[in-house]
């Protein structure tokens, strides 16, 4: 087979996976294969060897990118809650530095 109809299966087989995943269905080997055939790229036999590998490239995909979405979301949430922290901090070092310089007119005024 050759690799332009690999290269072309492969990204057909991913957008079938994405579709079926954005639409919530069961993505298993009989439910993609059925959606490959309706293209004619390649006979059932090949396509029988090389869907697996196929779909699980696409899992491991898009695996890693739900986690790393996950874990950048729980950065951002991270970042916001110390920027709030800082801001806070900022806030009180602002009242004492206030307070400070006030007790100390006070005591300069009455020397």
């Amino acid at each position: 087979m050759p690799t332009e109809i690999l290269n072309t299966l492969q990204e057909l087989v991913v957008s079938i996976c994405d579709q079926l995943y954005a639409e919530r269905q069961l993505i298993t080997k009989n439910s993609v294969k059925q959606l490959v055939l309706i293209h004619e790229l390649c006979s059932e036999e090949e396509l029988d060897q090389r869907l697996p590998g196929y779909i699980n490239n696409w899992r491991l995909q898009n695996i890693n990118s739900t986690s790393s979405e996950s874990q950048l979301s729980k950065y951002k949430a991270e970042l916001l809650q110390a920027q709030q922290t800082i801001n806070h901090l900022k806030t009180e070092l602002n009242a004492l530095r206030t307070t400070i310089v006030c007790d100390l007119r006070g005591l300069l005024n009455e020397e």
